[in-house]
């Protein structure tokens, strides 16, 4: 059995809730989203469409990437269309969204939670409760 073949196994077995599938404390994917839940790193994305969710990443990760020196985003609730020119990496500090990428399933995210986007993704955002994210394009 592949590695990614362990990965589906694994999230088939947990719960799924709102057409999402709920992993633990550490991540939360949706069909096509790209995390190896083995290794709890991302694996080569192949579909636009694919967004890496970690829940709750240690203070040592996120001291590693920086996110303290990164801009922050605020936005009141909302919903819009969205299309990502260039792959965004997120930390949201407040908030609670609903992320549907126009070629797949939605994905609920919000305070704790690290997330990136690909590069092409077409998307609507549903800002459930007013949100301030660290960013990061790239």
């Amino acid at each position: 059995m592949r590695s990614r073949d362990r990965v589906l196994t694994l999230s088939i077995n947990r719960v799924a809730i709102g057409g999402m599938l709920e992993l633990s404390k550490t991540a939360a994917i949706a069909p096509f989203c790209n995390v190896d839940l083995l290794n709890q790193s991302p694996m080569s994305a192949s579909k636009l469409s694919e967004i890496t969710l970690e829940r709750q990443p240690s203070q040592d990760r996120l001291e590693q990437l920086g996110i303290s020196s990164w801009p922050i985003w605020s936005k009141e609730i909302s919903e819009f269309p969205w299309t990502y020119d260039e792959a965004e990496t997120c930390y949201f500090l407040e908030g609670e969204v609903i992320v549907t990428p126009s070629d797949g399933e939605s994905v609920k995210m919000g305070k704790g939670d690290l997330v990136t986007f690909p590069k092409g993704m077409s998307c609507t955002w549903k800002i459930l409760q007013n949100v301030r994210k660290h960013y990061n394009f790239g």
